[in-house]
C-alpha cells in the first residue's frame, strides 16, 4: 500500500502522542509499513510542534545520530529530521522524490538508530531532490549531494517501510568491533564515516 492511499494523520492523533519518546528496534511493525501523510490541518499547530520537539529531543540524546524518521519512535507519520552536522538543520514532512539530478551511485557506511552497534555499506544516488513541508506547511525543495544525498534517501526509505538493510552489501554488515576491519578492506567510501545516518 502507498503512503498516498493511507488516512491522513489528524491534530487528535498528533496530541495523543507521548512527551517522551522511545527509539524503537528493527523488529517493531511499524519500521516495516508505509508512514502515513499529515492532514493540512496540522501544519503550524501546537500539536505538531510538539511531536516534532519530542522528536529534536530524541535525536539530540542519541549517539551520533544524524536524521530520525517518525516512525523510528513508533509513530506511522510521514516526518523526518536532518541534522547533518554540516550547517543542514530541518525537519520535513510529507516527503517525496523529486528528482534524481545524477545518475553517480557512491558507496558509503550507513548505520541506523534501530539497529544500534551494527553498520554496512550501501550504495546511494550522488545527489537526490526531495519535496515536502516545512512543519509549519511551508513548501520545500532540497537539494542533497554527497552525504545529505545520503541522509535524505536514507530517511525517506524509513517513512515507506524500508531500513538500510534491504538494499546494503550483505557481505559488509559488522557490528562495532569489526567496524574498523571492514572500513579499511573495503573501497570506496563517500567520505570518512564520523557521523553516519542512522
Amino acid at each position: 500500500m502507498h503512503a498516498r492511499d493511507l488516512p491522513p494523520v489528524s491534530c487528535g492523533e498528533l496530541a495523543a502522542v507521548a512527551e517522551e519518546l522511545t527509539i524503537v528496534p528493527m523488529d517493531h511493525p511499524v519500521l516495516w509499513q508505509p508512514a502515513r501523510p499529515l492532514a493540512p490541518e496540522t501544519f503550524g499547530s501546537p500539536e505538531l510542534d510538539r511531536v516534532i520537539a519530542s522528536m529534536w529531543r530524541t535525536l539530540d540524546q542519541s549517539d551520533d545520530g544524524v536524521g530520525l524518521a517518525a516512525t523510528q519512535v513508533g509513530l506511522p507519520f510521514q516526518i523526518f529530521l536532518v541534522d547533518s552536522g554540516d550547517g543542514d538543520h530541518f525537519g520535513l514532512c510529507n516527503p517525496f522524490y523529486l528528482g534524481l539530478p545524477s545518475f553517480e551511485k557512491l558507496d558509503g557506511i550507513e548505520g541506523c538508530l534501530s539497529i544500534p552497534g551494527f553498520w554496512a555499506h550501501v550504495r546511494r544516488p550522488q545527489a537526490r531532490i526531495v519535496g515536502g513541508l516545512s512543519p509549519d506547511g511551508v513548501v520545500q525543495t532540497i537539494h542533497g549531494e554527497n552525504f545529505l544525498a545520503r541522509i535524505l534517501c536514507h530517511e525517506t526509505d524509513h517513512l515507506a517501510g524500508h531500513l538500510y538493510t534491504d538494499i546494503m552489501d550483505p557481505q559488509t554488515f559488522s557490528g562495532d568491533q569489526e567496524y574498523a576491519r571492514h572500513n579499511l578492506l573495503y573501497r570506496p567510501l563517500v567520505q570518512p564515516p564520523v557521523r553516519n545516518p542512522r
